[in-house]
This record gives structure tokens, sequence and C-alpha cells, in this order.
């Protein structure tokens, strides 16, 4: 798929969630839904021959909380304080899609578990995982020390490239700023599908002209380098030619 396609699909990431620092309840649930998550987009597992799924996938006590006797045991008896993640495994032919083994359902994770003081207990020693301070997601607007305009978009830890949006009064020109590039923002706007109208009505006539004088090839690619994730680039890739090896077969 090409560059310009690709960044049409990408699309805003939701609105980040405030926790306080001690509620170490809200926590712990968040844990555990990350790493039930996490399993689920693991699978399937596939080759050309078998195909691995993992269903009911979840966990068995969830809802009882570890008590301060327990606490206080594993961490004189050595053990770890944590909740079994559990799930089925299946075998499935690729081809056909039927079923060749299915199994029990089994321990897919020990997730560790967030005690009401904080900390995690892992082989008998308690320990505390420290807050950092980080900028809250969202858009952070300034005028520089050298006369521009720029806004920073903060996106949420682990869903995109953190980047500026940068605009210059001198040349009209607004461009994106990430990863040690600049990449002009007219092009990578154009292919994510925004309208020349909806900039002019944006911008204004003279400086979308401005704009519009710019290499749109080379800035989509490099827009496609910076903000396309490295493993969403290798599945397309193996989604082209798993296309073209269908094409020349049929």
């Amino acid at each position: 798929m090409p560059p310009a396609k690709y960044i049409e699909k990408i699309t805003a990431a939701p609105t980040d969630e405030l926790i306080q620092f001690d509620d170490f309840d809200r926590r712990r649930s968040l844990v555990f839904d990350a790493a039930k998550e996490a399993a689920k987009q693991r699978f399937p597992l596939s080759n050309e021959r078998y195909t691995l799924e993992l269903e009911d996938i979840d966990y068995d006590d969830l809802d009882k909380p570890f008590t301060l006797r327990e606490q206080k045991d594993a961490i004189l008896g050595g053990r770890t304080l944590a909740k079994q993640l559990k799930g089925r495994f299946i075998l499935k032919d690729t081809v056909t899609g039927n079923v060749l083994e299915k199994g029990g359902r089994r321990v897919v994770a020990n997730v560790p578990y967030l005690t009401q003081r904080g900390t995690f207990v892992r082989n008998g020693n308690e320990s505390v995982m420290i807050n950092q301070m980080r900028m809250v997601p969202g858009a952070y607007s300034r005028k520089t020390n050298d006369g521009k305009f720029e806004t920073f978009v903060n996106v949420k830890q682990g869903t995109g490239t953190q980047f500026k949006l940068q605009f210059d009064p001198q040349t009209a020109q607004f461009d994106f700023r990430a990863g040690g590039r600049k990449v002009p923002a007219y092009p990578v706007l154009k292919a994510m599908g925004v309208t020349d109208d909806d900039l002019k009505q944006t911008w204004g006539e003279d400086i979308l002209n401005k704009n519009k004088v710019v290499n749109e090839k080379r800035a989509v690619n490099s827009a496609y380098d910076i903000f396309v994730p490295k493993y969403n680039k290798e599945e397309q890739e193996n989604n082209d030619g798993q296309e073209n090896n269908d094409g020349q077969s049929t």
C-alpha cells in the first residue's frame, strides 16, 4: 500500500484518563486489563500450515484480593503475588480452518498484583514503582523565540509519535517536525484526506497557495517513515506480498 493511502487511515488516539496517585484499586484494574488485552492482541499466530488461537481469556479469581495475611506470608516465604491469566489454546489448519487440537484452560501469564500500598511482591521482595511526572496527552501551542508559532502534540503513550506543527510567518509555510525531520504539512494533510477547500477556509487562499509548492511524494514518504510504526510497516509489506503472490497465482 502506498504511504499516502496508509497515512489516510491514521486516526486520533482516544482521550487519556487521569488517575490519582493513591488510587491503587484503579491502577491494579488497569494492569490486569492491559495484560488481558495484550494476550488477545498477540493471537492468532499462523504460518502456511497451522494457526494457533487463544480463547476464553480471563482471570478465575480476580474478585478475590490478596489479604494482608497472604501478603505477609508471600514476603516471608519468598513468593510472588500474582493473578493467573488463563486461556484455551486451539490449533487449526490454516487452509481449511478445521480444528486439529483443542486444549483445556491453562495459565497464559502470571500478572503482578498491585497491593493497596502501591507495591508489588516478587520473590519475597516488596518494591514500588516510582511515579514520574509527565505531560498530559494533548496539544500545546506557543510562540517560539524566533517568532514562529508551533503546536506540540503529545500523544498518548504507546499510540504514536510525538510531533510539532510549526508555522513560519516569514514564509507562510506549515511544517511537521518529528524524529529530527522537517516535513511540509500540505502534502501530508492532502494524503490524509484534507481538501484544498478545507485548508482554504482555515489558512486562507494566499497561505494555501504558498504551501502547495512542495515535493509531494518526498514529503509523504518522509511522514510515512516517521509516523507509521515499524510493526505496521512489516504487516503491510507482508499483506502486499501476499496480494502479489495471489495475483501471480491466478
